[in-house]
């Protein structure tokens, strides 16, 4: 699974920067479910960045909920002192396997080059982002899930109102 994943968010250009490279180590070192428990400097090494980096991007991940992160404790030892466990980190897979589809459908549904489906899916991956920081990767989900009509009319050039269609799937929920 992790070859999988790591090439199936590698797909998607979704994020950018030390954000990207975090998600790229978390992928590298998790299991089948999607859960590692790498230190901070070990995830700063993965993806080549500070350590403080590391753990500002790791917030940010949490916070828009595409990782969770169950804090390490401090546990005692055998000789009666104590030592401090790894924090588990559980990948969002629902969210990074929905984003893996649509960069699949848009390469399909986009005519072209390559140049121009790797637009096509950049410029997917930007709108997913942007949908992230406010909080909604569900509504990412819900459109690639449920409506694909809207990914591809927007591929093929037609300018549907994707917000539109993502509210209308909320109320039908």
């Amino acid at each position: 699974m992790t070859g999988k994943l790591v090439g199936q968010i590698m797909e998607t250009g979704f994020l950018t920067g030390v954000r990207s490279r975090v998600v790229l180590a978390l992928a590298s070192v998790s299991d089948a479910h999607g859960q590692s428990w790498y230190s901070y400097g070990g995830i700063a090494h993965f993806a080549r960045c500070s350590r403080k980096s590391a753990i500002d991007a790791i917030k940010w991940l949490e916070l828009k909920e595409l990782t969770d992160v169950q804090r390490g404790r401090y546990l005692p030892t055998r000789s009666g002192k104590t030592t401090s466990s790894s924090n588990l980190y559980t990948l969002n897979l629902v969210f990074f396997e929905a984003l893996h589809e649509l960069a699949s459908t848009i390469r399909k549904v986009t005519p072209g080059d390559a140049k121009a489906k790797w637009q096509a899916v950049k410029s997917a991956a930007e709108w997913a982002e942007a949908q992230v920081a406010m909080f909604e990767w569900r509504v990412v989900v819900e459109i690639v899930v449920h409506h694909p009509q809207v990914i591809k009319q927007t591929c093929l050039g037609v300018d549907p109102d994707i917000s539109a269609g993502a509210k209308n799937a909320e109320g039908e929920a």
